[in-house]
């Protein structure tokens, strides 16, 4: 379904692909760039992992890919989608953590 004035869809689709990045970023700060920075500054000290917004990004990202999508926008939403996939708290993340919960 393409629509014919894609405008506001198109409007509401950013704003949400841009707050889908700032959350995957903020994930990805604190799931892997902190605790390398820590290792850099203070390597004696012990770390403390602190969580980002689990699935909040994809929550974002994929109605902001239907929106790219229908508004004839598709390299957009497959970015977007691409996105959500390297999301650390996102879905792969969580299908990874569940297999390894069943093994145990």
């Amino acid at each position: 379904m393409i629509v014919n004035d894609p405008t506001a869809l198109i409007a509401i689709a950013e704003l949400l692909a841009g707050l889908g990045i700032l959350v995957v970023g903020i994930n990805f700060y604190l799931s892997v760039g902190r605790y390398f920075l820590h290792r850099l500054i203070s390597p004696n000290e012990p770390y403390k992992f602190v969580s980002g917004l689990p699935i909040l990004g994809v929550a974002f990202l994929w109605p902001a890919t239907a929106m790219f999508w229908w508004a004839g926008y598709p390299r957009w939403a497959i970015l977007a989608f691409v996105l959500s996939l390297i999301d650390p708290l996102g879905p792969i993340a969580f299908v990874i953590s569940f297999f390894r919960s069943a093994r145990r």
